[in-house]
């Protein structure tokens, strides 16, 4: 056999080595403490630590410089394979495509590791209110209690001409400011959370993410949480949260969304927390119509002018944003979280209450608070006790 062939062969096997690393991995994940203890708490938050200080001395985004490179050797290698079988030289067409091979396992493998074993961990940590269903009295209790809050700061607030709220903080104060409440949760909840603390960095490739409908990426191979810097105000602090939560751990959408919530309400920051009524008070409010649709409508006839305004122009630069870019980021981002064991896909984004109304006329209806009620309801609940 000749010394090239030898070549091939040992690439081959270590070829084949990488992808029943793979299947054992795929398959190992799926279980629930495995992949907490295993893959969550272990591997994963090792590579979050170790490479996440890396990455926080860095001012770019290292995921998008290792996108650039990946995209650059993959065409350089189309072209070489092509100008070989061009040639008809057989081994080294052979030799890429084992290359290819085994650059593409590697990154899977590592992938699995850091990131795509916890998919499969237990549920997120958080306070969440287990008792009873409210009464009336109570659920307006605790509506207003955000309600109240969301329109003072609302009027409290500068804006600009287009109806964007303006941020008295600077960009490193926001992000540490998130960070903190991330700090206290992992302080009520030992162990769950990864205790490093991300810089979440602003993407060039930001322009394009924007006609991709894309507002962030969580890397956690390098412990990075990247944000589309062009994201209306609001929308890109939820999502500098939302991105931390992934880091933190936490990969599936809803429960980052969740997270990110109570990092913004959870605040001491009164921005932060308008921040996050922007896209959570809805969650406590719209409630309100399984209980008594006159107080329901009531309600959002005194919604805040201002944040209803920045919500209008919010969603005018998504719409305006909007093409098939967006359709081919929402197809892939759909196929991913597919793939991952988020069998919604991206709708597994959203956390909704549910009503059932019993057959029995006398008896009341039977409310199923989202996770994200939950947590408001018990935050608001020991806020109001005190």
């Amino acid at each position: 056999m000749k010394l090239k062939h030898i070549r091939l062969l040992k690439k081959g096997i270590f070829l084949s080595i990488l992808i029943l690393t793979a299947v054992i991995l795929q398959l190992i994940k799926t279980n629930t403490v495995i992949a907490e203890y295993f893959f969550a708490r272990g591997i994963s938050r090792a590579f979050v630590f170790v490479f996440g200080n890396i990455s926080n001395l860095f001012p770019f985004s290292l995921f998008e410089l290792f996108i650039a490179i990946t995209v650059t050797l993959v065409i350089i290698w189309i072209v070489i394979i092509l100008k070989n079988i061009k040639k008809k030289k057989k081994y080294n067409v052979a030799k890429i495509l084992l290359n290819i091979g085994v650059f593409a396992l590697i990154f899977v493998n590592v992938y699995t590791l850091s990131a795509g074993g916890n998919y499969y961990r237990e549920k997120a940590k958080f306070p969440s209110y287990e008792g009873e269903q409210l009464n009336v009295e109570q659920m307006v209790s605790v509506v207003n209690y955000y309600w109240q809050d969301y329109t003072e700061i609302s009027q409290s607030l500068s804006y600009d001409s287009y109806g964007n709220s303006i941020c008295p903080y600077t960009y490193e104060e926001i992000y540490k400011f998130i960070n903190k409440e991330y700090k206290k949760l992992s302080y009520k909840f030992p162990k769950f959370y990864n205790t490093f603390q991300p810089t979440p960095k602003k993407m060039a490739s930001s322009f394009f993410m924007s006609h991709e409908g894309i507002a962030g990426i969580s890397f956690l191979p390098l412990g990075e949480a990247n944000v589309n810097y062009q994201t209306p105000q609001c929308y890109l602090i939820f999502t500098m949260a939302h991105e931390i939560a992934h880091v933190k751990g936490v990969m599936t959408e809803r429960e980052a969304n969740l997270l990110a919530t109570y990092a913004l309400i959870g605040s001491d920051i009164p921005y932060m927390r308008y921040c996050g009524y922007m896209y959570a008070i809805g969650h406590v409010a719209d409630l309100l119509q399984f209980y008594d649709k006159d107080i329901y409508a009531s309600l959002y006839q005194t919604y805040p002018e201002n944040a209803l305004i920045e919500k209008s122009t919010e969603l005018d630069f998504w719409w305006s944003k909007s093409s098939f870019l967006s359709e081919i980021g929402n197809f892939f981002n759909d196929l991913y979280l597919k793939i991952n064991g988020a069998s919604e896909g991206v709708d597994s984004y959203h956390d909704h209450s549910q009503i059932i109304i019993p057959e029995d006329s006398d008896k009341l209806p039977i409310i199923y608070y989202s996770d994200t009620a939950k947590m408001l309801i018990d935050m608001a609940l020991d806020n109001l006790v005190e």
